[in-house]
Formats: C-alpha cells, structure tokens, sequence
C-alpha cells in the first residue's frame, strides 16, 4: 500500500470511528479528497486501521463490550432458534466497537412471525425496512428489524427468503467467505473463548 493510500486509510477509519460516514466507500471518498490524494485503500486497509483506533480509544471496556453483545446476541438468537439464526458483522468477526451493533441473519418467509416473536420477548422495535422483491417470480432481497435490547445494545436482525439458506456469500470488507456463527457455535464461543476473533489474514483474502 502506498503512503498516500496509507493516509487515505487512516483518515477513511476515522472518519467511520466518529460516525462522519456510514459506508465504507464514502469515507475513502471524503478521505480522499480531504487529503488531496488520489489512491485509495482497499475496505481490508481501512478496516485494520478502524480496528487500531478502537482498540486505542477503547482498550479493555471494548473486550467486554464484546463479551455482552455476543451474549446478547446468543440470548436472542435462542429467541429465534427455529429461524436458523446467525450472527454476522462486527460482533461475529470480534472487532466490534463502541457504535456497533448486533446484526443477526434469519431465515424464513415469515417475516410477520419473526417480528412478533422478537417483541414477544421484550425488544424494544424500531423500525422495520423492507428491502425484499421478486425476481422471476421468486421472493429475493430481505427485510430488516431494527430494534433495541436491554440494557442498551442496538439490533438488526435480517430476514431472508428461506430458500436462501446456504448461500455462500463474500464479506466486501475482508473478502472472505462470511460464515458468521450459529446458535451452538457462538455457545461454543463464549464458553471457550469469548473474545475470539474471526478476521482473515492478508494473504487468504478472496480477490
């Protein structure tokens, strides 16, 4: 990576640290043009970099932090056991900061079912966005529950088609597969090591 990019990088970090932008191309954009430059990092770089000034600010009350939104997460995945439930983002991966939130991915064609058993067990709804159509007379896209857990962890649990289960999607952060984890892995996880990172090095990121 040049310097230029390096910058770019460190800049772009920041500027999603501090919540100045919310996507990951808008911030390498403005960082760019903030410095003048004109290479840009890959979404790997700027999220390595995200990943030091967190650690930096945060130190060990992000470790914890972690430890609570992944158990929070299991709580309501337990919740939605019958939807195939996985956790996915920042919380899976253990880089999770501050402003993250818990994103979890369900399946099933019910996505009235699964609101209705989220509130069912005390979370706080929010919103709902549809992002679902249909596409050669199958139902595609999804639909997103954005919600609130006690005592303060933000949600989003993602619903998609059922017969989505199993579909091999690519991270266009780390470019590797995204795996998440299930209800029985994520237990493992935090009965073993509760702080377990899932970050691909370098080297094995898909191109």
């Amino acid at each position: 990576m040049s310097s230029d990019a390096h910058e770019v990088a460190k800049q772009a970090a920041y500027l999603l640290y501090s919540g100045a932008a919310s996507e990951y191309i808008q911030a390498k954009k403005q960082a760019a043009a903030e410095l003048d430059a004109r290479a840009l990092p890959s979404n790997f770089d700027v999220a390595m970099e995200l990943d030091s000034i967190a650690e930096e600010l945060e130190g060990w009350s992000r470790r914890e932090r972690l430890v609570a939104l992944r158990t929070a997460a299991f709580e309501t995945m337990q919740v939605l056991e019958n939807r195939y439930p996985k956790l996915i983002g920042s919380v899976w991966r253990g880089t999770a900061n501050a402003s993250s939130d818990i994103d979890i991915v369900v399946y099933s064609d019910n996505s009235e079912a699964v609101l209705l058993e989220l509130a069912g067990s005390g979370v706080e709804i929010l919103r709902v966005v549809d992002e679902s159509f249909e596409e050669s007379g199958e139902k595609s896209g999804s639909i997103h529950i954005h919600a609130i857990l006690k005592p303060s962890w933000n949600l989003e649990v993602i619903v998609r088609p059922f017969v989505e289960l199993g579909k091999t999607e690519f991270c266009d952060i780390f470019g590797d597969q995204k795996r998440g984890l299930g209800l029985r892995e994520l237990g493992k996880v935090l009965a073993e090591a509760p702080e377990k990172r899932f970050v691909p090095a370098r080297r094995t990121r898909r191109r």
